[in-house]
């Protein structure tokens, strides 16, 4: 008997985010200087140019993110998942006030603010009589969706007990 190993290719572009994330809120809270210059910024540093890379300016004017998996699907591919957008919006103003305040990487740091300002804006979906929710919600109701689904261009809605609930509190925490 042989066990077979095997690692789903996937897009799970937001764990450094959430790290990071973590990382400023600790620094945030302690206000320790030192911690943020030795974890905090080097994290987010590299988040920050990681997805500066990763994103495309479309025809639209904006900057999307091109492919990833929306929170609790990793077999999803979508385009401007909810959580790749909430981080860059959470993110990349951070990381430019911390460069800044160190007086470093002035090019990311504008690069940053750039791409958060003319990023592409959350997707929406509105609910259907046919759409099996796991609240009780009102056909007609619009909710954030996890993104635009890479195939057809359409919100995405459905998923794990039936619709990615975790897309809409993405941008609240």
């Amino acid at each position: 008997w042989l066990d077979i190993y095997y690692v789903l290719v996937n897009y799970n572009i937001t764990p450094g985010a959430q790290i990071a994330h973590d990382l400023y809120r600790h620094y945030q809270y302690t206000g320790d200087e030192k911690f943020m210059k030795k974890y905090t910024y080097p994290i987010m540093r590299g988040w920050v140019r990681f997805m500066i890379d990763y994103v495309k300016l479309e025809d639209d004017g904006c900057f999307h993110v091109p492919i990833a998996d929306p929170y609790e699907a990793p077999k999803v591919r979508c385009k401007d998942t909810t959580n790749a957008l909430a981080y860059i919006h959470l993110l990349f103003p951070a990381f430019a006030s911390l460069a800044d305040k160190m007086d470093i990487d002035s090019e990311i740091a504008a690069k940053a603010r750039e791409v958060e300002t003319r990023l592409a804006d959350y997707n929406y979906v509105k609910l259907t009589a046919e759409m099996e929710t796991v609240r009780e919600l009102p056909v007609g109701a619009v909710l954030i969706s996890a993104g635009a689904t890479v195939d057809t261009g359409e919100p995405l809605m459905g998923g794990y007990g039936g619709m990615y609930e975790c897309a809409a509190l993405t941008p609240v925490f």
